[in-house]
């Protein structure tokens, strides 16, 4: 990879179903901006607490966490307010796609947030088994709904669709799940160079007629909407982009997965 990494950012993996006190996290996903190459703007890589230090929270072994045996499918981000969230039923959590949104949903909103790792389409089983105390009839009635928060292009809509027919699968149901999207007038990533302004990015920006390509949740609450604003997607919609991402898939596509850092941060 060309270019230099500034911006780092560690965000903690652990399992909802607990973790014994005092002990680090199972692992960090950590994405760092790029500058200098024209073929992205951020990458992002795993590292690892040293399973020989259980307790040291300085992650200092990079590398996926299989390669340490460390258990990672079951694992969330935010865990600890999120296996909280799931025993006292608040009225919505809210599921991204993307740590920076679920901290936006946390900080915006002041509700609970978490995410999968990996990206689109990479959200397990195993995940989503942590939300079976919400397939009961006290959560039901209770109120509690999950949020299932899509960036607004087909990987992201196809994402939402799976985290959705896993959380049906673990016994919720449709009324307690609602697919929304940011709002219209969101643009994604804050929008771009704009009209008759020549783009000097080191990854050129989208036109202006397409720049709510990707919008997120972060992008909705940092242009001041509620969650209230947040628009349901359509189910049409929902399987076009599945069939359309998966169709991409077949062709040797492939969402961005976790590399190895450069060699001067390993």
């Amino acid at each position: 990879m060309n270019g230099t990494l500034t911006n780092f950012r560690r965000y903690a993996f652990d399992s909802p179903a607990g973790n014994p006190s005092g002990r680090a996290p199972r692992f960090y996903v950590v994405r760092a901006d790029v500058t200098g190459d024209p073929d992205r703007r951020r990458t992002f890589y795993w590292e690892v607490p040293n399973p020989a230090q259980p307790f040291n929270r300085r992650a200092n072994l990079s590398g996926h966490p299989s390669e340490f045996g460390v258990p990672f499918r079951d694992c969330l981000y935010n865990a600890g307010p999120l296996r909280y969230a799931l025993d006292t039923l608040p009225p919505v959590i809210v599921w991204a796609e993307g740590e920076k949104d679920a901290d936006a949903a946390r900080r915006a909103y002041g509700v609970p947030a978490t995410t999968h790792f990996a990206g689109a389409g990479k959200a397990t089983d195993e995940q989503a088994a942590h939300f079976a105390p919400l397939a009961t009839r006290k959560a039901r009635r209770a109120g509690t709904r999950v949020l299932i928060v899509a960036d607004r292009d087909d990987a992201g809509l196809a994402c939402a669709a799976r985290r959705y027919r896993l959380l049906r699968a673990v016994g919720l149901n449709p009324s307690q799940l609602h697919v929304v999207r940011a709002a219209d007038a969101v643009l994604g990533g804050g929008g771009g160079c704009g009209l008759d302004v020549r783009c000097e990015c080191d990854v050129a920006c989208l036109p202006p007629s397409k720049q709510w390509i990707g919008a997120d949740l972060a992008d909705h609450a940092a242009a001041g909407y509620g969650l209230r604003d947040l628009v349901r997607v359509p189910r049409a919609d929902l399987r076009a982009a599945a069939a359309a991402t998966a169709a991409r898939g077949k062709q040797g596509w492939v969402y961005g997965a976790p590399e190895e850092p450069p060699a001067d941060r390993r």
